[in-house]
Parts: C-alpha cells; sequence; structure tokens
C-alpha cells in the first residue's frame, strides 16, 4: 500500500467545500442561488417541487434525501434524472438534511447551465485545470491505477488506537 506524490485519495464529501460547489452550479451562467430550479430544470416543477431554489437543492435542505424509485442504476444519468423531477420531497424544505443525491441534482443542474457538460467535466475546466488542482469528481479510468487502495478499519470496541 505505496503511496506516491501523485497517488490519488477518496475524499468523499470533502467534494462539497467551497460552498458546496454552489459556484458551479450557479456560475455556469450566473444563476443566482435564489432562482427557483424549475427555470432552468422545467421538468424538476413538480411533485411538490415547483418552488425550490437552488440554494435549497445545494445545501441538502430541500426534502430529496433520498429517491423512491426502484431497480434504477445510478450509473443511468437520464434515469436518475427522471427520478429526481418524479421524486416528491420527503419533508418540507428546511426541516431536514439529506446530502444523498447531491451528485446526481449538481450534475443535472450544471448540464443544463453549461450547455450539456457534466459536473466533473465542468469542475475539471473552470476550477482544477486553472490552479492545476489534482482532483476530479468523477475519475477518468486512465487514472484509476494511481488511487490508494482502501482498507477496513477494524473495530475493537476501545476507544483509543489499536497501537495505544
Amino acid at each position: 500500500c505505496r503511496r506516491e506524490p501523485d497517488t490519488l485519495v477518496l475524499v468523499w464529501s470533502a467534494r462539497r467545500a467551497g460552498g458546496g460547489l454552489r459556484a458551479p452550479c450557479a456560475g455556469a451562467r450566473g444563476i443566482p442561488l435564489e432562482a427557483r430550479v424549475a427555470e432552468f430544470w422545467p421538468e424538476f416543477g413538480q411533485c411538490g417541487k415547483e418552488h425550490l431554489t437552488a440554494g435549497q437543492v445545494l445545501s441538502h435542505r430541500a426534502g430529496l434525501g433520498v429517491l423512491d424509485a426502484k431497480d434504477l442504476s445510478l450509473l443511468d444519468h437520464d434515469g436518475v434524472a427522471r427520478a429526481i423531477e418524479r421524486q416528491t420531497p420527503l419533508w418540507t424544505e428546511g426541516h431536514g438534511y439529506g446530502p444523498r443525491t447531491f451528485g446526481f441534482v449538481a450534475d443535472e443542474m450544471v448540464r443544463r447551465l453549461a450547455d450539456g457538460l457534466p459536473l466533473g467535466a465542468y469542475f475539471r475546466r473552470h476550477f482544477a485545470e486553472p490552479i492545476g488542482l489534482d482532483l476530479w469528481i468523477g475519475l477518468p479510468e486512465e487514472h484509476h491505477a494511481r488511487v490508494a487502495q482502501m482498507l477496513a478499519a477494524k473495530f475493537t470496541g476501545k476507544s483509543e488506537p489499536p497501537d495505544a
């Protein structure tokens, strides 16, 4: 499990740093966070989501914590987008926290605001590449060999590290 200077590691939720990716989503076309998502994603504006704003959705407070759709492949971009459109919020906006659908919703918003460019490509082009940042949202296959191996931690039931 040797690490090299160019080894990539998973950062999980750290991708939300920098305002929760609000800048790529809203900045793609100068859409204010107060704008209703249905203004630029009309199909989203149904099932009780007509009034939801970009800011509410991107802060995980819109009631879209999980999707009710069955037999849905998370690799099917169009299928996931349609499921989000048909999803009824699980709570009133601002009364819960649900980050599970964030990447899918943010991706579709960016695609609609940035002429079809996926979130990962938009992030690379406008944020990571200009400053030489080796950070990805959706890692291309040619970089898979650089990813650090993940090892499961052994739970000992103790609060101190295993070597203590």
